[in-house]
């Protein structure tokens, strides 16, 4: 009986030796694709009154005078004065700076831009705004969520959204991220107005 049972053992342990040791049901295959692939980036819209100012700053100063160089860039029924990266507009106090409209085009950009790539392409930044190029000049846009920039403006507002800390300016919310090199600061969203 013991070598009946012993030889059944053997015969279990040379058909498992034998057996083919390849598993499919976990079998991993990879598939390359040529085909161009399309890249969805989601903008993150928050409502104005979700924003919560921690810090509430004075409003910028209105100039009496423009500087000498301004470029009038008229859109949409809307004039706006460009110098050195600043975009201003006029009111009955003087001149007042503002964030300048998505789809503007200045011809040139102050010396020190910055190229960033971010997930959905390559901008030009520079003061808080982000530009594309195209013939003639430099479009401003809307600012591409995931861009990461290494410094905010000095206007740039410590704000709350649902518990969360960012830094506002110009209508777009930043979020203090470290990295390896230091902190930077990701566009984590739009404020709707």
């Amino acid at each position: 009986m013991k070598t009946k049972s012993f030889h059944v053992i053997l015969l279990l342990i040379l058909c498992m030796l034998l057996q083919n040791n390849e598993a499919n049901a976990q079998r991993r295959t990879v598939i390359v694709s040529n085909r161009p692939t399309r890249t969805t980036v989601v903008v993150t819209r928050i409502p104005r009154h979700r924003v919560v100012y921690v810090n509430r700053r004075i409003v910028r100063p209105v100039l009496r005078v423009l500087p000498t160089a301004a470029i009038l860039i008229a859109q949409a029924n809307s004039k706006y004065y460009y110098h050195s990266g600043c975009y201003y507009i006029e009111t009955p106090a003087g001149f007042r700076t503002v964030a300048p409209p998505p789809g503007l085009v200045v011809a040139t950009l102050p010396p020190h831009f910055v190229r960033i790539t971010a997930r959905s392409g390559s901008y030009l930044y520079y003061g808080g705004v982000f530009y594309e190029e195209v013939s003639g000049g430099f479009r401003v846009i809307e600012s591409p969520v995931g861009a990461r920039i290494i410094n905010l403006p000095e206007e740039a507002e410590m704000v709350t959204v649902n518990r969360n800390n960012y830094y506002e300016f110009n209508g777009t919310l930043y979020k203090k991220i470290q990295t390896e090199n230091g902190a930077v600061y990701e566009v984590s969203g739009i404020i709707n107005d």
